[in-house]
């Protein structure tokens, strides 16, 4: 579970220092707003892929989504 907290906590962090919002990010992944809202709110975890597609639109390593 730290994981999820650890991904949730710095995909926000991520997301405002790039100004987007949870519309954006789930056009370009390919998912709902409700999704996105999920995952910022700790409920569930993204699959693999949306976890690669991420780190594209975010400009960041995977590690930088789910490190501490």
């Amino acid at each position: 579970m730290k994981y999820l907290s650890n991904f949730s906590k710095n995909l926000k962090i991520l997301m405002k220092e790039r100004n987007l919002k949870q519309i954006q990010i789930a056009q370009a992944v390919g998912c709902s707003k409700g999704t996105v809202s999920k995952w910022l709110n700790a409920k569930i975890e993204p699959g693999l892929i949306y976890l690669a597609k991420l780190t594209k639109i975010l400009e960041c390593t995977f590690e930088e989504l789910i490190s501490d």
